[in-house]
């Protein structure tokens, strides 16, 4: 019995290994950069042209902060009891109310722009007024720094020097189970949002060029963004703008083949959200001695992975591994990786995204071995049982 199961596995091998002869190479090619699904470049091409646009718009401007809603001012007008340390709050409208001095809108002036205002109106009352302005609270200098980072929560800017890489260092780092991307949502989208609900053209100028929609974009990628289904998390190749008109997060890739991390020195304004989305999972399937759902961690790439579930079986073909990657809207892109190469160091690794499901095949070549193998390792399991069931010595 035991003999024509033996026999049985090496009739299989030499089977596989005829019709792994007579099977055509694999004609899946990989895209000219697997982690961007090669239909949906035009996307990636308007999400680097907006960051592009925004940078352009912010680096080496450093103009001081305004006045906004919800910063605490401190008020001292020497000589005049009514407004002897007076502490005012700035109203969502902008505006601070003082004694004989009534509604003043202060939102969007700098410091010195609110004194020049105070001592026009305080003429009216005495001759060479002073004032002492001082801001107790900049409420409305935050942005918010959230997501996987260690301390996520809204920071104050302490000028306009402050970029991506800086508030993110505030925020104690990136987590280990950080996406190697970060989502960042300037501060412009929400201006333009207001400004449409409000319809008042002259604030939604205001760095319009960061995104505006580059000439040349496909009606079809358009017409993608716009039929596509939300789903649990944003990801580099989802639709840049929403059906409500607001702005979608710019993605900085960080990933080691990326451009982007340039980007991470953007000056970061009041109202601007940096989001770092969780990393994910990894599926390593196949001709692996464990197979898996890992969870990715910085740096983890496709050689990583397949080592993480335990290696290939003797069988495994590590010369073609396949990666299906979930692009955008559902639809997947498959590439493959010599992963020998990649151990030689004659080709690069490739980094995991989340959802990939990494695939080893066997090779035709080594399956034979492999049931012999595997028939000779139960026959030396099956034999000592053997040997002491019939009173063997």
């Amino acid at each position: 019995m035991r003999t024509g199961g033996i026999l049985c596995l090496l009739v299989v091998a030499g089977l596989a290994l005829g019709c792994g002869a007579s099977r055509p190479a694999s004609s899946v090619v990989p895209p000219t950069r697997p982690d961007v699904p090669v239909a949906h470049l035009a996307i990636a091409n308007r999400n680097e042209q907006r960051l592009a646009a925004l940078w352009a718009a912010r680096y080496g401007k450093h103009a001081e902060f305004p006045i906004g809603p919800g910063d605490v001012l401190q008020i001292s007008v020497p000589g005049l009891d009514e407004l002897k340390q007076r502490t005012v709050r700035v109203t969502e409208d902008g505006d601070i109310s003082l004694p004989l001095l009534g509604d003043i809108h202060v939102a969007g002036l700098s410091e010195d722009g609110v004194r020049r205002q105070l001592v026009s109106r305080l003429r009216n009352y005495m001759y060479h007024p002073q004032v002492d302005l001082f801001v107790k609270t900049f409420n409305s200098r935050q942005a918010g720094v959230l997501g996987e980072v260690r301390n996520p929560a809204m920071y104050t800017l302490n000028g306009p020097a402050d970029t991506i890489r800086e508030m993110i260092q505030r925020a104690g780092g990136i987590t280990d189970r950080g996406a190697q991307e970060i989502l960042f949502t300037p501060s412009e989208s929400t201006t333009m949002r207001k400004a449409a609900e409000t319809g008042s053209p002259g604030q939604a100028s205001v760095r319009q060029a960061a995104f505006a929609v580059p000439e040349g974009l496909s009606t079809a990628a358009n017409t993608a963004e716009k039929n596509s289904e939300p789903r649990t998390g944003i990801t580099p190749t989802d639709a840049l703008s929403y059906h409500d008109g607001t702005v979608a997060p710019l993605v900085i890739d960080l990933a080691p083949d990326s451009h982007d991390e340039r980007y991470l020195e953007m000056p970061v304004m009041p109202g601007d959200t940096i989001y770092v989305p969780r990393a994910g999972q990894v599926t390593v399937v196949g001709w692996v001695y464990y197979p898996k759902v890992i969870a990715i961690t910085p740096g983890l790439t496709v050689l990583g992975a397949v080592s993480a579930a335990g290696g290939p079986l003797y069988a495994g073909n590590m010369t073609s591994v396949k990666v299906i990657r979930q692009g955008a809207y559902g639809q997947p892109t498959v590439f493959t990786v010599n992963l020998n190469r990649v151990k030689e160091r004659a080709a690069p690794d490739i980094p995991v995204r989340a959802n990939d499901v990494v695939e080893v095949g066997y090779s035709t070549l080594r399956l034979p071995g492999y049931a012999v193998y595997y028939a000779l390792q139960g026959v030396f399991m099956w034999a000592p049982a053997a040997m002491v069931t019939q009173g063997i010595p």
